[in-house]
């Protein structure tokens, strides 16, 4: 059997972050057993998004060489915020160990992809940002002042999301962002 990554495979270190420390404690266990290391010191980043909302804070506010992220949201709208800040790869799935451990690989040979399953968005980049300020808790004032655009702008497309997401008001809107739409549910 030839080994992919020989003259690399000392460089297996990489940073754990997530806002669950059990969880991240499990990984680190199981990819210890898989030959990688954690280091707070490695220039790679695995970023779980748990619980959800905590990707998009961590990049918000942190620099990055290379970053691997993770999350289970079904939102293809936060999916398309967290592409926006390029990362080497992206799983918006139920990750298992043989899928971080596949994308270590790719990380260490300079490949980068992404898993994310056939579920485009139908917002457009303007909706798509209402959308996740309405999420964080903004006023439309706020949204609008950010945005620049007018408060009336901001309520129009509010009304033309929760039309193209089928959803009725910006509290479903809302769960529906954190992946938690299912709440909504009569089942």
């Amino acid at each position: 059997m030839i080994d992919l990554v020989p003259e690399i495979s000392d460089n297996r270190f990489y940073e754990m972050v997530c806002g669950l420390d059990q969880v991240c404690s499990n990984i680190i266990k199981l990819l210890k057993e898989h030959g990688w290391s954690h280091s707070r010191d490695s220039n790679l980043t695995i970023l779980m998004d748990l619980p959800f909302g905590y990707a998009l804070d961590y990049l918000d506010s942190n620099s990055f060489t290379k970053i691997i992220v993770i999350t289970s949201n079904p939102c293809p709208e936060y999916w398309d915020d967290i592409l926006d800040y390029k990362p080497d790869i992206f799983l918006a799935n139920d990750s298992s160990i043989s899928d971080i451990l596949n994308a270590l690989n790719h990380i260490l040979l300079n490949q980068g992809f992404k898993t994310i399953p056939n579920k485009p968005t139908n917002l457009n980049p303007l909706e798509r940002k209402i959308l996740r300020f309405s999420a964080l808790g903004w006023n439309n004032k706020k949204i609008a002042s950010h945005l620049t655009i007018s408060e009336g702008t901001v309520k129009n497309k509010q009304s033309t999301i929760h039309s193209k997401l089928g959803l009725d008001n910006k509290s479903q809107s809302v769960l529906y962002y954190w992946g938690l739409w299912h709440v909504l549910s009569n089942e």
